[in-house]
């Protein structure tokens, strides 16, 4: 089962339609999320997905939510006491042709108001108010610092690092290392198997009929168990008697 997404195209529509002119962005959110989808967060989620969008506050939405700001500022000098209407209408006005930091933090704060002590401070409402440079003046800046750049001088070349000194003593140098040669040992040839002669089946009848005479056997029953013929079993009797007299 597909997770349904948060910004289907009905939210992307609402966002386009009502994000420039609304002033309540949590109202906004809960309009969103009453669509069918899944939940949005939180706000920073809505205007991220404007900026994606390209979405920008209208100058109307914008003076309303400075103002209400500046009403219901927090504690510890709140950055809405800070971003007045008129301080607005001025970075609006000087803000795309500005070409120094210096000159745009001391115009700003030579109006009514708490002073901006930094620049990161003001960079911020400069990005909540949506305001960008012109392409002429990102120029004249250009041409701006590489004039102060030849005013100044090249920046000097680096100098070498000086070598290191040499240690107060010196370790002697290891003897070079003798390389044996690899003595190979001659491969042991092992001599092939001999295979056993084969025994010769009349021999070894004769030997058992022999061994079965030597018992007292009968001489017919030998011929029949070693199957040899009765004259053949009888000449052995007579040698095994000879052997006997011997």
């Amino acid at each position: 089962m597909s997770v349904p997404r948060a910004w289907t195209p009905e939210r992307v529509a609402m966002l386009r339609a009502e994000y420039p002119t609304s002033t309540d962005t949590r109202a906004l959110l809960h309009r969103i999320n009453a669509l069918p989808g899944r939940a949005v967060p939180t706000l920073n989620a809505v205007g991220t997905r404007a900026h994606a969008l390209g979405v920008k506050k209208s100058p109307e939405a914008a003076a309303a939510i400075l103002a209400r700001c500046g009403e219901h500022g927090t504690r510890n000098l709140p950055t809405g006491e800070r971003r007045t209407p008129e301080r607005a209408a001025l970075l609006r006005a000087i803000y795309p042709t500005a070409t120094t930091r210096r000159e745009l933090l001391d115009a700003v704060n030579a109006l009514p108001g708490p002073p901006f002590e930094k620049m990161g401070t003001l960079r911020l409402f400069i990005a909540f108010l949506g305001l960008r440079k012109t392409p002429e003046t990102h120029r004249a800046i250009k041409r701006r610092v590489a004039a102060e750049n030849k005013a100044n001088g090249a920046p000097k070349p680096r100098a070498p690092r000086p070598p290191k000194p040499a240690p107060a003593f010196a370790l002697p140098a290891p003897p070079p290392m003798r390389r044996e040669r690899a003595v190979v040992k001659p491969a042991t040839v092992r001599p092939a198997p001999v295979a056993p002669a084969p025994v010769d089946p009349g021999i070894a009848r004769y030997e058992r009929a022999k061994r079965m005479i030597e018992q007292r056997k009968d001489p017919a029953a030998v011929a029949a168990s070693v199957g040899l013929p009765l004259w053949r079993v009888l000449g052995i009797v007579g040698e095994v008697r000879r052997e006997c007299r011997a």
